[in-house]
């Protein structure tokens, strides 16, 4: 789970690199920005979950079940 802006390393070039090391990892990103300013960049990178900020105790919580699940 991260957020989409990242003080050290690129938000793409992360998810790039989680993804090279192990293309089976769910992941879930936390972001102020709308999906749609990153569905271009993103869609090629198999993100399980997007969440838009600020986030919900619900969709929190629903967002862990589905990972849960998918493991």
């Amino acid at each position: 789970m991260t957020d989409i802006q990242m003080p050290k390393m690129g938000d793409i070039e992360m998810l790039q690199t989680i993804k090279e090391d192990n293309p089976n990892i769910p992941v879930v990103i936390i972001s102020a920005f709308g999906k749609e300013e990153y569905a271009d960049k993103l869609k090629d990178l198999d993100i399980d979950i997007y969440l838009s900020k600020p986030i919900s105790h619900e969709n929190a919580k629903l967002a862990f079940y589905n990972i849960a699940k998918k493991i």
